[in-house]
């Protein structure tokens, strides 16, 4: 039966694996947030927002002010930040 189950999965490109907040680095991250109530971020050298990209996956509903020094990056973390 589990084999089964894993079959359909991988024809739709997914993988169903055991989750464990103390192995997952992001999972532990997120709780010290809630734990502490931080509801403000500040995100110095953007790189293109991927950090508020993981930060809004993970369900943060806080302020996430994103700076990037450098006039490309700049660009693009105003654009993902209209997103």
């Amino acid at each position: 039966m589990k084999s089964f189950f894993k079959r359909i999965l991988r024809r739709v490109d997914l993988e169903l694996r055991n989750f464990s907040i103390e192995k997952s680095e992001n999972a532990r991250f997120f709780t010290m947030l809630s734990h502490h109530k931080v509801n403000t971020i500040f995100d110095i050298g953007a790189n293109g927002v991927q950090f508020g990209v993981i930060l809004r996956d993970f369900g943060c509903k806080g302020k996430n002010i994103s700076f990037e020094p450098f006039n490309l990056s700049q660009i693009r973390v105003t654009q993902n930040q209209s997103k």
